[in-house]
């Protein structure tokens, strides 16, 4: 009797935790401007344009004092984070945009399906994930890792990356900055990193050191999937392209 009882209590307690975990969606599709600055839902997901393509896109802003658990943006909606809290994850699909000026993601950011995302500030706590021929800025802020795939481009001038720098099927990292290496080898403008780590049987690894574009330290594992044209390249801060150019030019003129 005992046990049933217990039984019992613990599927009262799982239908209870169910219903308060329990996410409401909300649909924004009417092609204007709103803007988020309160706890309203702080427990539920935001689609913008799921259903409906506006010109332009539904826009939506999260500000300091807002919060959210989940948004989902398609059909050139956009969304601006200039702060306050994304409870759990955003995904970016259907060549919509995002832009990171401040705020917090508790758990990931993925861009999808042609999509643009571009990080300022604020922190993005799990993965960042870009793929489906996604274009991605980084040039401040924190992201855990960074996982890219099929077709993405990925530019890298700040900020800092938490965790691993992982390359997958013809996806592409950029590298802005200066002064970087791996193994010991210093690297130059245009370098594959294809050509400096170390080849495995699937992939190709090693870690990357350097400055970037803002002057934040990059010390980082990378891995690079051998079978794919993937790749992390190395770009020169903007006063080594200009030295670049500059010497170019006279090397044309002594000619």
């Amino acid at each position: 009797m005992r046990a049933e009882s217990t039984l019992i209590l613990g599927v009262i307690l799982v239908c209870l935790a169910s219903r308060v975990m329990a996410i409401i969606i909300v649909d924004i599709d009417d092609g204007g401007n709103h803007l988020l600055n309160d706890n309203t839902y702080q427990d539920d997901e935001i689609r913008l344009d799921y259903f409906t393509t506006n010109d332009p896109g539904t826009h939506l802003e999260l500000t300091d004092s807002g919060s959210i658990y989940n948004l989902t943006t398609y059909n050139k909606s956009t969304a601006e984070i200039n702060g306050g809290v994304v409870g759990s994850s955003i995904g970016v699909y259907d060549r919509s945009t995002l832009t990171v000026n401040d705020g917090s993601i508790h758990s990931e950011l993925g861009a999808h399906d042609n999509s643009t995302v571009n990080i300022t500030s604020g922190s993005i706590r799990g993965v960042l994930h870009a793929g489906n021929s996604s274009i991605v800025e980084i040039s401040g802020g924190s992201v855990g890792h960074l996982n890219t795939w099929n077709n993405s481009t990925v530019t890298v001038s700040g900020g800092s990356i938490d965790g691993l720098l992982c390359v997958d099927d013809n996806s592409i990292i950029y590298l802005y900055g200066s002064d970087f290496s791996v193994a010991g080898q210093s690297l130059n403008y245009g370098d594959s990193l294809r050509d400096y780590g170390t080849v495995g049987d699937s992939v190709i690894t090693g870690t990357i050191t350097g400055i970037l574009q803002d002057g934040s330290a990059l010390d980082k594992y990378f891995t690079i999937r051998k079978a794919y044209s993937a790749d992390i390249v190395i770009v020169p801060e903007p006063a080594t392209l200009l030295l670049l150019g500059f010497g170019s030019l006279l090397l044309r003129k002594k000619r």
